[in-house]
């Protein structure tokens, strides 16, 4: 799999893509991997032949040679193999088995050939990547109508929680798609209900946890808290409960990430304005890599809520600070900045490194926006709706 430090080292350029340029990038990445895979198991191959001085041959795994011949798209080489009894199911490290590589290389034939021998239609990778994905985002509208007539699930939902639907690169198999679902007679509700089914799950766990008086701000090995995994997902529930239970919103994983980072990075606009706007979710702290949560989102709108929170926070800051220097306190602030005159203070407000002028402002400001942020409405990302139509 991609190291870590590679996923981190490109994650600006990933950031300035956009969503169809993602999901391209994704798939590109997700097929080098495959090709590099391959490429090693040969070396290792080549490197492992029996020398004729030897009088001894290698035997490698099944799991390789099905991979292996499957790639190379031998229809006899995979046919003997099923036939020596290999399983149909052998995995390699990172969960691919010889039907998601026979999907991926749009190779009907092994496709059809493992599937009639018991290979699984619905077997998930690492990243709970089924076949039906693979040839989804690949484009491959033929395979897909194969392992949909075999049963695939059409509802499965991968690592980043995405239906084979969701990541269709190519109209024709959307179009396909989008009638099998029709078809089958699943409804917007049921898309629903399948989306939400590990929140409620996770929800019912960490509700019983706190009722037990367990700590939900318990870290996991990496640091992360429930909150940063709710944030990532999206989980609107989770987070409000979480919130509920504790006003450390701004808690920090090994890697410095805050709950507000991750909902950046992984693009939950629901979650960054309960955060940010709801909470005390704080936009200018920065991880171990000296990023804010605005440096890791390619989303251009939660971008802008961001700084816009970030702006505000710095404003607050600074006027606070020009307040406590001018022996001012929170009654006097809220009943009596309105006509106070600013006149004569130049000198000493710009010792405090702040202007008259940018003081007066400040007041109107913070007067303004004393009980509630009015000036801050909400960006809101619509919906799509997922039998009807495409992103």
């Amino acid at each position: 799999m991609v190291s870590h430090e590679t996923l981190v080292a490109e994650l600006s350029v990933v950031s300035s893509m956009s969503t169809e340029d993602r999901l391209n990038h994704a798939q590109k990445r997700r097929i080098e991997q495959i090709r590099k895979w391959n490429e090693y198991e040969k070396k290792l191959n080549d490197a492992n032949k029996p020398k004729a001085n030897l009088g001894k041959s290698v035997k490698f795994g099944d799991c390789v040679t099905l991979l292996e011949a499957a790639a190379r798209n031998d229809y006899d080489e995979v046919k003997h193999l099923l036939e020596s009894k290999v399983n149909p199911n052998e995995a390699n490290d990172d969960g691919l088995t010889a039907l998601h590589q026979a999907c991926i290389d749009n190779f009907d034939g092994i496709v059809e050939l493992l599937l009639e021998n018991g290979a699984y239609v619905n077997s998930v990778d690492s990243e709970f990547w089924t076949p039906l994905h693979a040839a989804c985002t690949c484009g491959h509208t033929n395979i897909a109508q194969i392992l949909v007539d075999r049963g695939a699930n059409l509802l499965s939902l991968n690592a980043d929680q995405n239906m084979p639907y969701d990541i269709c690169e190519e109209e024709d198999t959307l179009v396909y798609i989008e009638r099998a679902m029709a078809k089958k007679g699943i409804t917007q509700e049921e898309i629903n209900d399948s989306r939400s089914a590990k929140e409620r799950k996770i929800m019912e766990d960490v509700v019983a946890m706190v009722e037990s008086g367990g700590d939900i701000e318990k870290k996991d090995e990496n640091g992360a808290t429930i909150l940063h995994i709710a944030a990532a997902n999206g989980y609107v529930d989770l987070t409000r409960y979480f919130l509920l239970q504790t006003t450390n919103v701004n808690i920090q994983d090994n890697d410095g990430w805050t709950p507000l980072h991750a909902a950046a990075c992984w693009c939950q606009m629901d979650i960054v304005e309960i955060l940010g706007l709801e909470s005390n979710g704080d936009p200018s702290i920065k991880n171990k890599l000296g990023e804010l949560p605005a440096d890791v989102t390619e989303d251009e709108e939660i971008k802008a809520l961001l700084n816009k929170l970030k702006s505000q926070k710095e404003k607050r800051k600074k006027f606070h600070g020009f307040l406590k220097s001018n022996g001012r306190n929170s009654h006097a602030r809220a009943s009596g900045m309105r006509g106070q005159s600013f006149k004569g203070r130049s000198k000493r407000d710009k010792k405090n490194g702040i202007s008259a002028v940018e003081a007066k402002s400040e007041a109107q400001f913070w007067i303004k926006g004393q009980d509630t942020e009015t000036d801050m409405v909400p960006i809101s990302k619509p919906q799509p709706n997922l039998l009807t139509s495409h992103d």
